[in-house]
């Protein structure tokens, strides 16, 4: 990330920033997943922060699915029924 400076036309020049962070959901189990997923989804219309009409604080969700494996696919076979 880092801060950018934008010229609206002002004496004064708001500060942002630009850039990408990633909150990780550790335990994907809680109570409180759901109303996360929903609010980064939310966050999506509404932006973030200060100066929301003027595009500040805009946002994408990527949700990241780890690739299921052999081992942790909840219908393969397990090991010992693969020939």
């Amino acid at each position: 990330m880092r801060t950018r400076t934008f010229d609206i036309g002002k004496d004064s020049r708001p500060v942002g920033f630009v850039g990408w962070a990633t909150f990780i959901n550790k335990d994907p189990e809680n109570e409180f997943t759901n109303w996360l997923d929903t609010l980064r989804r939310f966050g999506e219309y509404t932006n973030l922060g200060g100066n929301r009409t003027s595009g500040y604080g805009s946002m994408e969700y990527i949700q990241y699915k780890k690739p299921s494996t052999i081992e942790n696919a909840p219908d393969s076979p397990a090991p010992s029924e693969i020939s």
